[in-house]
């Protein structure tokens, strides 16, 4: 396909990455639909959503909402990462709604830059239905050490869930819980 020729060009790519940047939001459905067909690298849309993040989170942070888990979670990386005061709030507002992936890396971004929003997310994501979203806020507790969090694994024991008694087992033992 002549598009795939061109698209590993270095220079094409870094003229396409600055229009796409230069269009701001109108960009986004074209790059979502990019990397939803694959056209596009994982690394170059990570460029681009954090370049336009940079202008206003709030332009990428709908697409934590996308279907499509791998572009959701780009888009919580590239809010993050954007440098903007605003990526926090922007986050954090969109966390109940994101896709299930993009909620993992929101709360692993969230406790990148704010401990004590990290705890509160951790606490609600425990506290939820997502498994893999416990499974997540399970090992953002061994890497925070917050003691005062241990009780909130205590009912992950009784779960039906191997993997999840298994990590609040392995959770419990980082943060020197006794029982």
């Amino acid at each position: 396909d002549m598009l795939e020729n061109y698209m590993t060009d270095p220079l094409l790519l870094q003229e396409i990455e600055w229009a796409l940047v230069s269009m701001s939001s109108l960009a986004l459905e074209p790059l979502a639909v990019a990397v939803k067909e694959g056209k596009v690298s994982s690394g170059a849309a990570l460029l681009v959503l954090t370049r336009i993040a940079r202008q206003e989170p709030g332009m990428v942070t709908p697409l934590l909402k996308d279907e499509h888990d791998g572009l959701a979670r780009l888009s919580a990386v590239a809010v993050a990462s954007c440098g903007h005061p605003g990526k926090l709030d922007a986050l954090l507002a969109v966390f109940d709604d994101a896709s299930s992936g993009a909620r993992q890396a929101t709360l692993q971004s969230v406790c990148n830059i704010s401990r004590s929003k990290c705890l509160e997310l951790v606490e609600k994501s425990l506290k939820g239905d997502d498994e893999q979203l416990k499974l997540a806020a399970l090992g953002l507790m061994k890497m925070v050490k917050e003691p005062r969090l241990a009780a909130l694994c205590v009912p992950l024991l009784h779960s039906d869930s191997r993997l999840l008694v298994a990590a609040a087992m392995e959770t419990l033992t980082a943060l020197g819980a006794r029982g």
